[in-house]
This record gives C-alpha cells, structure tokens and sequence, in this order.
C-alpha cells in the first residue's frame, strides 16, 4: 500500500513538473526512440514524462531539468544534466529490469 501511494504521490507531482526527462538528438530520432522505449517497456516510466526534442548541436543545450541526455551525429548519448535526487528518490518506485534488482 505504501509504493501505492507513493506512486500516486509521484504522479501528481510530476504532473506539476510536466516532462522531467528530455531526450535531445541532433540527426535522426530513432536512438531517441530507443531509449525512450528501453524506459517506458524495461523501468516502466511513464512515457508522459518523457519527451524527445530535435537540437541543432548536443554543446548547446543548456537545459536543466531533472534529467537532460541529447545524443550527437555520431549516436553517442551524452548526459546534459541529471538531478541524483530525482533519480533516486522518485523513479525508485519504478521497477528495474530483471538482473538489476
């Protein structure tokens, strides 16, 4: 009963803060894809809270959510910003995949 309410806690929150995750690609989205779907199938993340933004060059994002990663030309995923608050504390109650528990 307490990591449901904890999850509902989460949820209304969240929706305060509406995308807490962002996922910046400079060329073509489909790695965006991909990990946007590695964490709604695998973590069960809502995918609301996930969102996929085209930039013209990773260096320039300067956006600070709770968790900013932008993938560059050459598919290589960079971490822009992260919150280990955010990360720790609010999507604990997300399950990890199996063999990461």
């Amino acid at each position: 009963m307490k990591y449901v309410i904890s999850f509902y806690c989460i949820l209304f929150c969240l929706n305060l803060r509406a995308d807490p995750i962002h996922i910046y690609y400079e060329n073509d989205s489909y790695f965006a894809d991909e990990i946007k779907l590695i964490l709604t199938d695998q973590y069960n993340i809502p995918e609301e809270i996930i969102t996929l933004k085209k930039t013209p060059l990773c260096k320039d994002v300067i956006k600070k959510s709770k968790l900013d990663v932008c993938i560059n030309k050459n598919g290589d995923l960079n971490v822009v910003s992260v919150d280990d608050r955010f990360i720790s504390e609010s999507l604990k109650v997300f399950k990890a995949p199996k063999g990461h528990q």
